[in-house]
């Protein structure tokens, strides 16, 4: 009997063993949640590469997308992620709700580097205070295209580096042509989306709905934006602008086709163009006739790390938020998501170099000349920026119908965010 309870505890020791270090073996399982398919593809080659090198700890990805409907329920009951791909229009939101972690501790402790991203790519993941709450993943500009095949065919030469507004409106004159009906049927300027128009000659004159330089300022009536969107009236109501979603009839074929000169849209777009016509160059930022120097719209998709309550996890999140913001697997992401760079390191990595030569001068011209320009100061990185734009958006339209005059849309527009900012600055919601 002696025999067999020393048996029993010996195995039971045995067990408890066993046990524990199947338990001190567990690796830390992070969650991170993304949902589009290229930026999937983009994240994967890293986030293997971590799991085989890092056995304590393992990055499991979610196809899920991290907004507030999905977001805050799941954190809610204590199921949400550890890592998201965020979006520099939800992340400020987010912060100021608890959810995100401030970066700072880790960064500092860590000595890790902000000096190669883009200026402005960090501006849209800071809070006013100096909270670092999400770091840049890739990044997106509104840039002007152009069709080079149909400028010569109109005895144009492709638009130079410094040249500006009065040279596109003369370059418009001979791309607008119409037939004995009065029909056009050459455009001289096609823009994908009502958002990318405005967002492009915004950036271009740097005038936007929010300005963040000294707390939250709504900038609507500010000169910069006024002469943004009269440049813009100007051109639909000569026929030099025609936009997809507001004209009847237009849509990004008619630039695939040859039937336009230019064409406003994201950079993501360059390779659907590539795929389907023969030439597409990217314009040189177009300067305001003031002659200032011109800015660019951006706004980025971002690396954010969910605050757990768990040290460790938390611990365990930001190595895989360093790790997949590295400069090696920023540029693998890019490359692989077809995106643009957030660093400066990004670009002059053998990998991307390869990637240019792949789709040409665009992404050298988007990478050295539109990111340095663009701006994180903007309503992309304010609070309730979903709620600015989405009234943005709504009256933007409208004015580019003709159904409102411009003066209308921008005293409609600045009496809303107004509000809205007076409503964030007491703090209502």
């Amino acid at each position: 009997m002696r025999k067999v309870a020393g048996i029993f505890l010996i195995t039971s020791i045995f067990l408890a063993c066993q046990i524990c270090y199947v338990m001190a073996a567990s690796p830390i399982v992070i969650r991170l949640w993304e949902q589009n398919d290229y930026r999937i593809a983009g994240l994967q080659p890293s986030i293997d590469l971590f799991n085989r090198t890092n056995p304590d700890v393992q990055i499991e990805l979610e196809r899920k997308d991290p907004n507030a409907n999905n977001l805050l329920p799941a954190v809610a009951a204590g199921v949400g992620p550890n890592v998201i791909v965020g979006a520099s229009s939800r992340d400020r939101d987010f912060f100021d709700l608890g959810i995100l972690a401030d970066l700072r501790p880790y960064i500092n402790r860590d000595n890790f580097s902000l000096d190669d991203y883009f200026p402005a790519t960090l501006e849209f993941g800071q809070a006013p205070s100096g909270e670092l709450f999400s770091m840049p993943l890739d990044s997106q500009v509104i840039v002007m295209y152009y069709n080079p095949e149909v400028l010569a065919r109109n005895g144009l030469q492709p638009p130079q580096p410094g040249w500006r507004n009065s040279d596109l409106r003369n370059m418009t004159t001979k791309l607008r042509q119409r037939d004995a009906q009065g029909q056009l049927t050459q455009h001289a300027i096609i823009g994908k989306h009502p958002n990318h128009v405005g967002m492009y000659f915004m950036g271009q004159n740097n005038g936007y709905i929010i300005n963040l330089e000294n707390g939250i300022e709504c900038t609507v009536n500010k000169p910069a934006f006024r002469q943004a969107y009269t440049i813009i009236d100007e051109l639909i109501s000569e026929d030099r602008l025609r936009v997809e979603g507001v004209h009847s009839g237009v849509t990004w074929n008619i630039f695939l086709t040859g039937q336009a000169g230019f064409y406003m849209d994201g950079n993501f777009r360059l390779f659907d163009l590539t795929n389907q016509m023969n030439d597409v160059v990217t314009a040189p930022l177009l300067y305001p006739d003031s002659g200032a120097q011109p800015g660019s719209y951006l706004w980025t998709r971002t690396l954010a790390l969910v605050k757990s309550g768990n040290p460790e996890v938390d611990e365990a999140a930001w190595r895989v938020l360093k790790f997949l913001s590295s400069v090696d697997a920023l540029t693998l992401y890019v490359v692989n998501a077809r995106l643009l760079p957030v660093t400066k390191g990004s670009i002059a990595h053998p990998l991307f170099r390869e990637y240019v030569r792949e789709f040409g001068v665009n992404l050298d011209l988007m990478a050295n000349y539109y990111l340095p320009a663009g701006s994180g100061k903007t309503e992309m990185a304010s609070p309730r920026s979903d709620t600015i734009r989405g009234i943005w958006g709504s009256l933007q339209t409208r004015f580019m119908r003709g159904e409102i005059p411009l003066s209308t849309f921008i005293d409609e527009l600045d009496h809303q965010v107004q509000l809205i900012v007076q409503e964030i600055l007491t703090g209502k919601q």
